[in-house]
C-alpha cells in the first residue's frame, strides 16, 4: 500500500531518472521539464549500466537530496542472459547509491511480479511471477528493499501504450501503427482476452504524484478497466479512419492469463482521489494525433 508522507505536494530538489532515454523514463523527463521541475535524465550514452564503471559514473552524478527514479532495464526480459544483465544493472545502481542520502527512490517495476488470480489483483497479492520478465522485476524489488537507507516506492504498471513505445507490443501500440499504415491487424484467436492498458501520459503523472507526495510503498499503475484485443483493434481502425482488416490467427497455446487480468486500483484512487485516468479512446486519439504530427 501507499503511505502519503507529504499531504501537500512538494517540489523535489532534483529528479534523476536512470533510463531517462527510454519509453517511461523519457515520458517522465518531459513531464517534469514541462512543469519546471529540475530533472537529469541519464541515458545509456551517459552510463552503460551493464558496465561496472557505471557505478562510479552514477555516483558522481547523484547528489544527496536527489529523488532517483530507476527506469533502467533490459525489457522485456525474455531469457537467462537478459536476466543476468538486469541483475548487473541493479547491482551497479545499488553500488552507486551506497552511502547516498536520497530524498526518495522510485523503482519502475511491473504487474508481472504477480501471478494469475481469479479476483482483481491488489498490491497485497502474493508476488509469484510466472515469467522470466516478472522474475527480473521481483529480483530488482527485493534487491532495492534490502538496501534501505531512504524512502522507497515500487510502481507496478500494467501494459503501457503510447506513441514512443519501442517494442511495438501486441495491443494498442501495434494496432494503432498498423491502422495508420493501412496494414491488416492480426489477432490471436478472436482477440477475446481482456487486459488493462495505461496511457504513458497517465503513468508519467502518477510517478510525479508519487514523488511530490513522497508516497512510499507499492502501487499498481493500472486503470481498473479491461478491454478485449478485438475491441482495441476495432477502435484503432475507427480512429485511424483506416482500411485495415482484422485477421485471426489460430492459437498455438492456451489463452494468456486465463483470458482476463483485472486490477484492484483502490490503492491509487485512495492516494490520489482527484486523479482521472485517460479513457482508452482519448489516449488512442492522442497517440494518433502525435504520430501524424511527427510524420508530417
Amino acid at each position: 500500500m501507499l503511505e502519503i508522507t507529504q499531504k501537500t505536494p512538494v517540489n523535489p530538489q532534483r529528479v534523476v531518472i536512470l533510463g531517462g532515454g527510454g519509453f517511461v523514463g523519457g515520458a517522465l523527463a518531459r513531464f517534469l521539464a514541462e512543469n519546471n521541475i529540475p530533472v537529469k535524465a541519464v541515458a545509456r550514452a551517459d552510463a552503460d549500466l551493464c558496465d561496472a564503471a557505471s557505478a562510479d559514473i552514477l555516483a558522481d552524478m547523484i547528489e544527496d537530496g536527489d529523488v532517483v527514479v530507476n527506469a533502467a532495464a533490459i525489457a522485456p526480459c525474455k531469457n537467462l542472459e537478459q536476466l543476468s544483465a538486469n541483475i548487473l544493472i541493479i547491482q551497479h545502481v545499488q553500488a552507486a547509491l551506497k552511502g547516498k542520502k536520497l530524498a526518495h527512490l522510485v523503482n519502475i517495476s511491473s504487474d508481472t511480479v504477480y501471478g494469475d488470480l481469479e479476483n482483481p489483483i491488489a498490491e497485497r497479492a502474493a508476488l509469484a511471477p510466472g515469467s522470466i520478465h516478472g522474475l527480473m522485476h521481483l529480483i530488482r524489488e527485493t534487491a532495492i528493499n534490502t538496501q534501505g537507507g531512504f524512502p522507497i516506492t515500487h510502481v507496478r504498471p500494467t501494459l503501457i501504450y503510447g506513441r514512443d513505445d519501442p517494442h511495438n507490443g501486441y495491443g494498442p501500440n501495434r494496432f494503432m501503427r498498423q491502422a495508420l499504415a493501412g496494414e491488416d491487424i492480426s489477432l490471436f484467436g478472436k482477440g477475446e482476452e481482456r487486459r488493462d492498458h495505461i496511457f504513458i501520459g497517465d503513468l508519467a503523472e502518477i510517478l510525479w504524484r508519487v514523488i511530490a507526495h513522497r508516497a512510499i510503498g507499492a502501487v499498481n499503475a493500472a486503470t481498473g478497466q479491461t478491454h478485449s484485443f478485438h475491441e482495441l483493434a476495432e477502435l484503432c481502425i475507427k480512429l485511424g479512419q483506416s482500411s485495415s482488416q482484422i485477421r485471426y490467427l489460430e492459437r498455438s497455446g492456451p489463452m494468456p492469463h486465463n483470458g482476463l487480468r483485472p486490477f484492484d486500483v483502490s490503492n491509487i484512487t485512495n492516494a490520489f482521489p482527484d486523479f482521472r485516468f485517460t479513457p482508452i479512446e482519448d489516449g488512442l486519439s492522442q497517440f494518433k494525433k502525435e504520430s501524424k504530427r511527427r510524420a508530417a
